[in-house]
């Protein structure tokens, strides 16, 4: 059950995240994310284009350089990319779930797809395994609600 809770908690920052950043940047929704999560624009996202992104957020965010992020540091990090409130509790549960040595921040190791035997987002999006996301499995996804069911 910790587990489901962790992954749900994981996925809806990751969402979140993703949500505020096409609403502040480029092309709205999520073409525009598939946009820029695709760096070398050949219509596919690639493990290696994912991961890329995702360190690069995790780095944006990490304010002091020290390989952790506080809820000070992900409130910032919200604040530059969303318009409308921060969700300071909400912040506060996602650390809460994913700390695992309990000491009030976020490693690198402890976010979404870094722990051994987690199945990422990147992998329930990436339907036929190749290791590669393409248009038509990312449009498929779009259904996909926070405990990776179809539907609404």
């Amino acid at each position: 059950m910790t587990r489901i809770l962790k992954l749900t908690a994981a996925l809806t920052l990751i969402f979140a995240l993703a949500a505020s950043v096409a609403v502040a940047q480029g092309p709205r929704g999520a073409a525009g994310l598939f946009e820029r999560l695709d760096a070398d624009q050949d219509g596919q996202i690639t493990r290696a284009e994912a991961e890329a992104h995702r360190d690069t957020r995790f780095a944006e965010a990490d304010a002091d350089g020290d390989g952790f992020l506080t809820a000070t540091e992900m409130l910032a990090q919200w604040r530059t990319r969303a318009s409308d409130g921060v969700p300071s509790k909400r912040i506060a549960r996602i650390i809460d779930r994913l700390d695992t040595d309990d000491d009030g921040r976020l490693s690198a190791a402890e976010m979404p797809g870094q722990r051994p035997n987690h199945i990422t987002l990147f992998d329930r999006i990436d339907t036929d395994g190749d290791d590669v996301i393409t248009q038509a499995e990312a449009e498929a996804a779009r259904g996909l609600n926070r405990l990776g069911k179809r539907g609404q």
